[in-house]
């Protein structure tokens, strides 16, 4: 039996690169982002964004949705999708305070008429 738990085992190492996707809240990260020091410009954000995407598609794949490893066939799509969905969230609370930044930098990004 031993012997079989080597792949599974592999398979977790595989993963792990990516586990920092569930490792804090998502606001929370989000707030770390921006209070940076020196503060993210747009260049950061992109950047950002960029390697929040790039880490989503590395993870979806990585391996195939299932993996037989042996005795043991290791279902990875709710795992890959949550942590896709994970990085997806990321992305979304990143571009809202970009557009939030830029609608307060515009007087809230409405027109007024004359």
């Amino acid at each position: 039996m031993q012997a079989n738990a080597a792949a599974p085992a592999r398979l977790a190492a595989l993963m792990q690169e990516w586990m920092w996707l569930l490792s804090d809240e998502t606001d929370a990260r989000v707030a770390a982002f921006a209070a940076a020091e020196p503060r993210p410009g747009l260049d950061e954000y992109r950047a950002e964004l960029d390697r929040l995407g790039a880490a989503a598609d590395a993870v979806r794949s990585a391996c195939t949705n299932v993996v037989v490893t042996g005795l043991y066939a290791v279902r990875t799509s709710d795992f890959k999708e949550l942590m896709c969905e994970a990085a997806d969230a990321l992305r979304r609370s990143l571009l809202d305070q970009v557009r939030g930044g830029y609608a307060a930098r515009v007087g809230g990004g409405r027109r007024t008429g004359a």
